[in-house]
């Protein structure tokens, strides 16, 4: 099941697992409220709550990665 903006855009699918169930719920005129946590190596991490809960925002879960390259030390002008 694909996972669209407000303003049309895709951002993402949901897994097999819960396209079933949260389906289910918007069917059945449940209301949601979504918003982007993060850039995650998959593509992103959204949090959903239900009937007018305000979805929470754990702490970073993914660490940013270590630079490709490190710039070389500066030495004064002799």
């Amino acid at each position: 099941m694909a996972v669209y903006s407000c303003r049309g855009i895709q951002i993402g699918y949901l897994t097999a697992e819960r396209c079933g169930r949260i389906g289910a719920m918007i069917r059945a005129g449940r209301a949601i409220t979504a918003v982007f946590q993060e850039p995650a190596p998959f593509g992103a991490v959204v949090r959903a709550a239900f009937d007018e809960d305000e979805p929470a925002l754990p702490s970073k879960r993914f660490a940013d990665p270590e630079p490709e390259w490190w710039p070389d030390e500066e030495y004064p002008d002799e």
